[in-house]
């Protein structure tokens, strides 16, 4: 297994489709921040994507876009159009079929709009290091991602049984193949561990890393990993990554442990062994100096945390205007 499938196997993406919007003339709405991320598929026509602070972005038909830190943003057929809240448009459309919004007559664009949740952790690596917006491009290395939309399409059109099912797995490989295409375009130096990916060298001990937390990995076992003196790998992994190998180490081993605090009753004292500490005092010492709480802290408040939430069933992304975007 890679490094960057052992990353993606832990953050869990789940994707979930909102609504298909269809829209004509003058349109746009505002959709204010969320802890998660967001995506749209352009199925026809075009749109205009801004988030706050950086310039917009033209989409075309084909196009597909995340923003995993569902950051602010309007999409919008032109950035000068006036935006409205989502609920507002949703108020006021006319006609709703199963999953569809259309807010006028025949629609000149059509869009799906949904939702990426992570298995959030504070310490995990992949969302640490991704963009703002993620988007399709036209290398030709993408050109399954145009067979994948139009299978959506056609689930979307059919409404064959399963097909829910089917669009949340398309929508996830949309995600994967979109995420790749943005390893494989990043310069020497970006994007933090992801750009680690492109040195088979240092790709190979992040994947040691990822598949053996528990291990008592010293400089010169990741340095003999990598076929290559300590100097010399300690150099080539900072330059890769944007960090030293033990900062990312223990990052991981962070996020693991945030993980089996979760989902596992296990001892403070076993999930210590299992990343990778001899004892429970330096696990303990080490969590709260990256996370500000200490293992048990940080179980005892997501527990609360789990106890205290409610679930509603949703039609669409609660995307409403905040008072800071207002003023």
């Amino acid at each position: 297994m890679d490094a960057l499938t052992d990353v993606l196997e832990s953050a869990r993406a789940a994707t979930s489709i909102s609504c298909v919007a269809e829209v004509e003339g003058a349109w746009s709405v505002y959709a204010r921040p969320r802890p998660e991320g967001v995506f749209y598929l352009i199925l026809e026509g075009s749109a205009w994507l801004q988030i706050k602070g950086e310039a917009p972005c033209a989409l075309k038909t084909g196009d597909a876009v995340f923003l995993p830190h569902g950051h602010a943003h309007t999409l919008s057929d032109h950035p000068d159009t006036p935006a409205k809240p989502m609920e507002d448009v949703v108020q006021s459309q006319t006609d709703r079929g199963w999953g569809v919004i259309r807010c006028k007559g025949t629609a000149t664009t059509r869009f799906v709009c949904g939702q990426v949740v992570f298995a959030r952790s504070e310490a995990h690596p992949l969302l640490s290091v991704l963009p703002t917006l993620l988007r399709s491009s036209s290398d030709p290395a993408m050109e399954a991602h145009h067979v994948l939309l139009g299978r959506v399409v056609e689930e979307l059109t059919l409404a064959r049984v399963g097909g829910e099912w089917l669009l949340r797995r398309l929508v996830e490989i949309l995600w994967v193949d979109i995420l790749r295409a943005y390893v494989g375009a990043l310069e020497a130096g970006k994007g933090g561990w992801l750009g680690g990916l492109r040195d088979p060298q240092i790709a190979r001990v992040l994947g040691c890393i990822h598949r053996l937390p528990q291990e008592r990995w010293n400089l010169q076992s990741l340095a003999q990993l990598a076929g290559m003196s300590r100097s010399a790998f300690c150099l080539r992994f900072a330059e890769s990554v944007g960090e030293p190998p033990f900062q990312y180490l223990t990052q991981w081993r962070m996020h693991i442990a945030t993980l089996l605090l979760k989902e596992r009753g296990e001892s403070i004292g076993d999930i210590a062994l299992r990343v990778g500490y001899e004892s429970e005092g330096a696990f303990s010492k080490a969590f709260k100096r990256m996370l500000g709480a200490s293992p048990a802290g940080y179980r005892r408040r997501f527990r609360q945390q789990a106890e205290g939430k409610t679930t509603t069933a949703v039609f669409l992304p609660n995307i409403e205007e905040d008072e800071a975007s207002a003023s």
